[in-house]
């Protein structure tokens, strides 16, 4: 019994500390591989991001459009942020992107007055 508690033990101290090292290598990155591991990853939390549309850095042959932005939370904090729209964005709107660290799951349009003030000096 006590060698089963202590494999279980050891079971849960590995992978403690694979998300923990996941988490710290992931922290102010951008790009898919970074959005796949925060998606899944449960210690990083999801927060609200803004950020002003611009030209995308390229649109694919299906018309998809690839934004590097930066972001701006609600605190004032900035990173850089990599996302997909389906088509090309209106520029120079404002934008609200839900995130879970790199990966960014919604994102929607919302007006000046919306932003925190915070984040409205930033952008």
């Amino acid at each position: 019994m006590k060698k089963l508690i202590g494999w279980i033990l050891g079971f849960v101290v590995i992978v403690g500390l694979a998300l923990g090292g996941a988490k710290l290598m992931t922290a102010n990155q951008s790009g898919e591989m970074a959005g796949i591991i925060d998606r899944f990853n449960p210690l990083v939390k999801e927060e609200a991001v803004y950020v002003k549309s611009s030209k995308p850095v390229n649109v694919d042959e299906h018309g998809n459009a690839n934004y590097k932005l930066t972001a701006v939370n609600q605190d004032g904090k900035t990173r850089t942020i990599e996302f997909m729209a389906m088509g090309e964005l209106k520029q120079d709107r404002f934008l609200k992107l839900s995130s879970k660290g790199a990966y960014v799951e919604t994102y929607e349009e919302v007006p000046r007055e919306k932003l925190p003030d915070k984040a409205m000096e930033k952008l």
